[in-house]
């Protein structure tokens, strides 16, 4: 099977001087690739030729903002590929809901984005492949997109290469731990004035997590206590919290968390190590099997125009029906709403 695998930015690539690492969605990439056992071609879509696409068995997508709509629409056209889902793709947001100005996304905390751009390479596509099933819950709930099960995959966390594992401490190490951890973030949904504030209501030590590399974030996780990480928003996996966790860190998240929700994540650390360490071929056998399941073209992704219209409207009168809507809180704003905090033990 030749695979080929697009997406915006790669974890190897030149960095600007305000990203100066790389970031989640391009370290999950490069575990994938690290694990490929098919014949694998990797291009940016600034990059991408369209005459590629014709030398490939399989079209994997990562992150696509960069890509071209004429990109995306030959793409569609081959029906050949599969959408490795980072964030909210099919959201104008990419999920970010606490900074949008409509109540659907801030105070709901749903995506109703329509965003016709993207529908027919969603359409068209033979699977989508999800990082947590709180992520896909959030595809879900959109009414102008409509998935056939069939052809969704989740992994259940983001993936992580074979050196991560080698360098972990070994169980039950003990070591002398100070300071608890926050992430420093520009981005507001990343709730770093929520993480330290948390901190200093409990008499911590603080310890910001500000411009490291990812071998020195691991290396701060050896060495602190725990880690606090509260976002304002959806956070579809959450890599931070896994490596606090299998560094010996403490770690107290929000019900954000996407990994938080996931089975694995309630058990020891053997049972988490089985599950992170076959992830990345995970991936690959999702990946053949939705290749293996042909063309989707007549599978039922997206509703019509007219369904999509009362499926939007349904949902708008439903909203503003029930002070409640299932899953996703309405009270308060997504900047006010207090989240709950769980404090899960490193392993």
């Amino acid at each position: 099977m030749r695979v080929l695998f697009l997406t915006d930015k790669f974890s190897n690539e030149h960095r600007s001087a305000e990203t100066k690492h790389p970031g989640g969605a391009e370290l999950t990439d490069a575990a994938a690739l690290e694990a490929c056992p098919f014949s694998l071609t990797v291009s940016s879509f600034k990059a991408l030729a369209l005459d590629q696409l014709d030398a490939h068995d399989v079209l994997l997508l990562g992150n696509s903002q960069s890509a071209t709509p004429e990109q995306l629409a030959a793409i569609a056209r081959t029906g050949r590929h599969i959408l490795f889902e980072h964030d909210l793709r099919i959201c104008r947001l990419n999920g970010n809901f606490p900074s949008a100005i409509d109540p659907v996304h801030r105070l709901w905390e749903r995506c109703w984005c329509p965003h016709d751009g993207l529908r027919e390479i969603v359409r068209s596509a033979r699977g989508m492949i999800f990082l947590t099933r709180r992520q896909l819950d959030h595809y879900r709930a959109n009414p102008f997109f409509r998935f056939s099960e069939a052809r969704v995959r989740v992994l259940g966390c983001s993936l992580f290469n074979r050196e991560f594992f080698e360098q972990l401490p070994r169980a039950g190490a003990v070591a002398e731990r100070r300071g608890s951890c926050a992430l420093y973030s520009k981005s507001f949904i990343k709730g770093t004035d929520e993480a330290l504030q948390y901190i200093a209501e409990h008499g911590w030590e603080p310890r910001l997590l500000k411009d490291l590399p990812p071998e020195g974030v691991l290396a701060a996780f050896r060495e602190a206590e725990r880690l606090v990480y509260l976002p304002r928003g959806l956070e579809p996996a959450g890599r931070m919290p896994v490596e606090a966790r299998l560094n010996g860190c403490d770690v107290i998240v929000n019900d954000h968390v996407g990994v938080a929700g996931e089975p694995w994540w309630q058990g020891d650390r053997q049972q988490a190590l089985a599950h992170l360490e076959g992830a990345p071929a995970q991936f690959w056998r999702f990946v053949e099997e939705l290749h293996g399941a042909g063309q989707a073209s007549e599978e039922p992704w997206q509703s019509q125009p007219q369904e999509r219209a009362v499926a939007a409207l349904s949902q708008g009168l439903a909203l503003l029906g029930t002070r409640q809507a299932p899953r996703f809180p309405l009270l308060g704003s997504a900047r006010k709403r207090q989240r709950s905090q769980v404090i899960f033990p490193g392993w």
